[in-house]
């Protein structure tokens, strides 16, 4: 059983769509799956069930949605979970969704006083209908899959969900109702007001959604930190890979000065590709070097390496919500160059979260040079909603300028 309750407001224009209805069911039965306690407000067709309960006779507002302080004193007074996860109503999970999450509110004790929140993955309808034709638990591998090869990340700062104590935040402005878009900003804004952390957790907990309505936009907030302690074995697992790619005479003294020791917050997995073996040998490198990383951050090189000191300067800047890839400086005989360059990618300069890579890696086309390799893998990621951070410091020096330009 998940450790958390959902709650939700059916919204009257939700409802009343369409598409609605069948939204509605799709989703309870996503829920029912994981077996999440559910607590829903407003008018549906929804049959209430062991694990759901669903209140339609609630308060609304102006739009004749339910009100959210509504649904927050129903939890407080009727759920027995110790914290609330809210989203929409139409919200499908995955199993890492609830199981991270689920071990991360089991493992707080005391002082529940935080918020996370995360970003939404939007799939078609078209795609949804056609995992419940095969008969997939919408909330197993299938979702994941169509997650990772078809679903677009909502922008940074436009959360649609978040996870909260139970029976905190319940002097919510009366006219306010469930829509996450409306929800989301006021939650945040009052947990940083009150102190509390909020914690981005788009990466961790990955959470599907219908295609949103034409024309709508979620109101944006401030990026908040990243929750680092959701992954599954974040204690244990490095930080960062750095994947090297290099010729085999080299891969081991190279390897060696990258991780002098073995304490050090990060691996190299190193795979032997030769200028001889054709133009696509170094993306092949990386991409196997991809296959057994550990690091939840990847950071693709070749035989010019970033020096050490770098390392924990590029850590922290994925401290901070909403960076998904980040971009390094690099020299040209002793010219700085652009850190963003939108038709150019350095090799050696392009960090990314390691499922980013491994979503696009497998469509990466063939025979392509490092460089071009990169900026394809950047370009297809920030095309799927991607956010991507730039750090002024200089990883990569290079001496050969003739190459260089023919880059």
């Amino acid at each position: 059983m998940a450790a958390f309750t959902l709650c939700a407001g059916i919204r009257a224009a939700q409802a009343g769509a369409v598409e609605g209805p069948q939204r509605l069911r799709r989703a309870a039965a996503n829920w029912d799956s994981l077996d999440v306690d559910q607590l829903l407000i407003g008018e549906s067709d929804l049959p209430p069930q062991p694990q759901r309960q669903v209140l339609a006779d609630v308060a609304t507002n102006a739009n004749d949605d339910p009100c959210l302080r509504e649904l927050l004193r129903c939890c407080a007074e009727q759920t027995r979970q110790d914290w609330l996860l809210f989203t929409s109503a139409d919200a499908l999970l995955s199993t890492e969704f609830c199981a991270n999450l689920s071990a991360f509110c089991s493992s707080i004790t005391n002082n529940r006083k935080r918020l996370l929140v995360g970003r939404a993955w939007r799939l078609s309808d078209n795609l949804l209908d056609g995992l419940e034709a095969c008969q997939l638990p919408p909330t197993a591998e299938g979702l994941t899959a169509l997650i990772n090869a078809h679903g677009y990340l909502d922008p940074a700062g436009q959360f649609s969900w978040a996870l909260l104590p139970r029976g905190v935040l319940q002097a919510a402005p009366v006219g306010l109702g469930c829509d996450p878009a409306e929800v989301l900003p006021w939650l945040i804004s009052s947990a940083q007001t009150l102190g509390w952390p909020s914690l981005d957790c788009t990466a961790a907990a990955p959470l599907a959604a219908p295609l949103a309505a034409a024309g709508h936009t979620a109101a944006s907030q401030t990026p908040t930190a990243a929750c680092k302690a959701l992954w599954p074995g974040s204690e244990q697992a490095p930080k960062l890979s750095l994947l090297l790619a290099a010729p085999e005479s080299q891969l081991q003294q190279l390897a060696d000065s990258l991780c002098p020791t073995p304490s050090l917050p990060w691996e190299v997995v190193a795979r032997p590709a030769d200028p001889s073996d054709g133009a696509g040998a170094v993306a092949a490198a990386w991409a196997s070097a991809l296959e057994v990383a550990q690091g939840h951050l990847a950071w693709p090189i070749t035989t010019a390496l970033p020096p050490l000191a770098l390392l924990p300067a590029v850590l922290r800047c994925f401290d901070t919500g909403g960076v998904d890839l980040l971009q390094l400086g690099w020299q040209l005989g002793s010219q700085p160059m652009p850190v963003r360059e939108p038709n150019h990618q350095e090799p050696g300069c392009l960090v990314a979260q390691t499922a980013w890579l491994r979503r696009v890696m497998t469509a990466l086309p063939h025979q392509s040079s490092p460089a071009a390799a990169l900026l394809w893998m950047r370009q297809q990621a920030e095309r799927r909603g991607a956010c991507t951070a730039s750090l002024p410091l200089t990883a990569i020096q290079r001496s050969d300028v003739g190459a260089a330009i023919a880059v």
